[in-house]
C-alpha cells in the first residue's frame, strides 16, 4: 500500500520488479515476490515534481527511464539510486528571455524499448532518444570448467576476473578418484547453479570456458548450457592445450 497518488507504473520481465511513479516526486520499487503482498524494495528521488512515467529498459533489468512534470526524463541504475542520465526539453519562446521565465515542458508518457526511449508532453511533440552511448550493457560473467582426471572445478567470474563462487567435485561429497568422474562433475556444475539463485546473482550473459581432458568436461558443459529462462550463453571456448601442439609426437631415437 501507499499513500501517495500513482501517475505511472511499469513491470519489468526480466528482474519480476515493480516500479511506480508518485505524486511525492518519488519512484518506488516493489518486489511482489517477497510476500503476498508486494513491499518496497528501495526508493529513488532526485525529480523536482511529479513522476508521471516509467519504463524499465528491455535489455538491462537494473534500468529504467522515468518522466516528469519537472521537464525532464531520469535513466536509472537501480544499483545506485542516483540518475545515471538526465534528458531535459526545458524550452523558451524567446531565447533572450531571462532564465526564470523559461517555461518548462511537462513530460507525460515515457516508453524505453531496446536502444530507443521515446517521449510525449506538453510540447506537442513526440521525442525519441537513443541509450546506446549512456546506458552500460548488461555484464557477461564467465563460468570456467577445469577437468582433469582427478577432479573437476567450476568456478563463476565477472568480466574482471574476481572469483565470485566456486565448487568442485570433492565440495559435493566425492572422494579420490570419484571427484573426476561424470556424476561428480554434473553435481558440481547443478551446485554453481543453485549457488546462483541462493546468492541473487542477476547472472543474464554468460561465457562458458572449458579447460581440460577429464571424463568430467562434458557434463559439466552440458549442465551449465542447458539452463533453461536463466542466461543466455554469449560464447563457448576451449583453452585445453594439445600435447605436442597438435602434431604427431616425435619418435624416439634409436641408439
Amino acid at each position: 500500500n501507499c499513500d501517495k497518488v500513482v501517475y505511472g507504473i511499469s513491470y519489468s520481465k526480466k528482474s519480476g520488479l515493480i516500479a511506480s511513479g508518485h505524486s511525492d516526486r518519488v519512484i518506488r520499487i516493489w518486489d511482489p515476490r517477497a510476500t503476498d503482498t508486494a513491499i518496497v524494495k528501495l526508493t529513488l528521488s532526485s525529480h523536482k515534481n511529479w513522476v508521471t512515467s516509467i519504463s524499465w529498459s528491455t535489455t538491462n533489468s537494473f534500468m529504467l527511464a522515468s518522466g516528469s512534470y519537472d521537464g525532464t526524463i531520469k535513466i536509472w541504475d537501480i544499483r545506485s539510486k542516483t540518475p545515471l542520465y538526465t534528458l531535459s526539453k526545458q524550452q523558451s519562446d524567446d531565447k533572450g528571455k531571462e532564465k526564470e521565465n523559461i517555461k518548462i515542458k511537462k513530460v507525460f508518457s515515457v516508453d524505453w524499448d531496446n536502444d530507443v526511449i521515446l517521449s510525449g508532453g506538453e510540447d506537442n511533440q513526440l521525442h525519441i532518444y537513443g541509450t546506446k552511448k549512456i546506458v552500460p550493457s548488461e555484464e557477461t560473467y564467465i563460468l570456467h570448467i577445469h577437468a582433469s582426471y582427478n577432479n573437476t572445478l567450476v568456478t563463476l567470474t565477472n568480466s574482471r576476473g574476481d572469483i565470485l563462487l566456486t565448487k568442485s567435485g570433492g565440495s559435493v561429497g566425492f572422494k579420490k578418484a570419484q571427484r573426476g568422474g561424470y556424476e561428480a562433475a554434473h553435481q558440481t556444475a547443478a551446485g554453481v547453479i543453485q549457488k546462483i539463485k541462493e546468492k541473487g546473482l542477476n547472472v543474464k550473459n554468460v561465457e562458458i570456458c572449458i579447460k581440460g581432458f577429464g571424463p568430467g568436461r562434458d557434463a559439466a558443459f552440458k549442465a551449465l548450457a542447458n539452463v533453461e529462462n536463466q542466461w543466455n550463453v554469449k560464447r563457448i571456448t576451449d583453452t585445453t592445450p594439445l600435447p605436442f601442439n597438435g602434431c604427431r609426437p616425435r619418435k624416439a631415437r634409436r641408439l
